[in-house]
């Protein structure tokens, strides 16, 4: 059995480690290379503008825009990575085509479950100091008539 003074000597020795430890990871976490974020709205809006659509901010919440080239309308949005837009995305859409993009992949619907995950991942990576770019989830509507939605283009964004 520890006397009162051994174990006033292992709480200041087991206290010291734990300020050492905690000091050390925000120090880490404070020189870390720090990415910015991507915005990945502004490099859609060029990816449209690149295959000859015009665009135009349609809503910040969430955030989308209109891309617009003759006959064929798409709508592109940020849904949040909870799943909370997909049923103002959805009545959005109404008849046109919708699909969800993901990871580099392509989803009926909003896959939430993995977005949330990977939201959650990337915050406790960042409170330890490791930065990485998260993935985004991308919705796209398209009028019927639209035959080239450059949806691959869009894909390696997400």
């Amino acid at each position: 059995m520890l006397k009162p003074r051994g174990l006033n000597r292992l709480l200041l020795v087991g206290g010291i480690a734990v300020l050492a430890l905690s000091v050390t990871l925000k120090v880490h976490a404070v020189n870390a290379v720090v990415q910015a974020p991507r915005d990945v709205e502004a490099m859609a809006t060029t990816v449209m503008a690149e295959h000859g659509f015009t665009t135009n901010k349609l809503a910040n919440d969430p955030p989308s825009f209109v891309a617009t080239r003759g006959e064929c309308r798409v709508v592109v949005a940020l849904p949040a990575s909870d799943g909370y837009h997909q049923d103002v995305i959805r009545r959005f859409a109404g008849s046109d085509n919708l699909v969800y993009l993901f990871d580099g992949e392509s989803f009926v619907e909003q896959p939430s479950l993995r977005t949330r995950f990977e939201y959650y991942w990337q915050r406790l990576l960042s409170a330890v100091g490791v930065p990485k770019s998260r993935s985004t989830a991308i919705a796209v509507t398209s009028a019927r008539v639209c035959t080239d939605v450059p949806i691959d283009d869009l894909k390696a964004l997400s």
